[in-house]
């Protein structure tokens, strides 16, 4: 069983089932049983982390006689990490593997894209905040369908800044370029 302790060193079991992830939806409107990765998504947030805790652990806070409000004061810091890495486990032990892998993955990809936005041109935040509110598969596919239609390798975001500036093309193609230079 999926575990972690909080600053008082008291350890909180989690375990996941189909009652508790009701609970957890009708209380903090988190669905973690929608594997599309868009709840698990908010655990990223730490005070959304916080809630889910408090309906995970609730039997056990109210068995400790431990107040909400004094929970939440001791899960923080790395202690944020290890609960949501036990929620995680929990959550691979409950769901199938072959679907808790592809949220995993689907997760993931977010967290890249994420990760990708703050490391963008300003310019391309609107854009990249429309793509993300995308469904995953619609997302895929819209990746396919770019990646399909040009016949050249893609340039990281690095590579456009080593030309000169957050993102601007280079003035001449590069060699290996389709363009034809004037």
């Amino acid at each position: 069983m999926a575990r972690f302790n909080d600053k008082k060193k008291r350890t909180w079991k989690i375990d996941l089932d189909a009652y508790v992830l009701k609970e957890v939806r009708s209380r903090t409107s988190i669905d973690l049983g929608d594997l599309s990765a868009d709840g698990w998504a908010q655990l990223e947030n730490d005070i959304d982390l916080v809630d889910v805790l408090l309906v995970l652990t609730e039997d056990q806070r109210e068995e400790r006689e431990v107040k909400p409000r004094e929970f939440a004061k001791t899960v923080r810091g790395p202690v944020l990490d290890h609960a949501r890495a036990a929620i995680q486990e929990a959550a691979a032990d409950f769901f199938p593997p072959e679907r808790w892998s592809g949220m995993q993955s689907r997760l993931e990809a977010r967290k890249v894209a994420v990760e990708a936005m703050a490391a963008m041109p300003k310019e391309a935040m609107p854009l990249m905040a429309a793509f993300l509110k995308l469904d995953p598969e619609t997302q895929s596919q819209v990746i396919q369908a770019e990646i399909a239609g040009k016949n050249i390798a893609r340039p990281t975001l690095a590579a456009l800044k080593s030309f000169g500036g957050s993102g601007s093309t280079p003035s001449k193609p590069a060699s290996d370029s389709p363009a034809k230079s004037a």
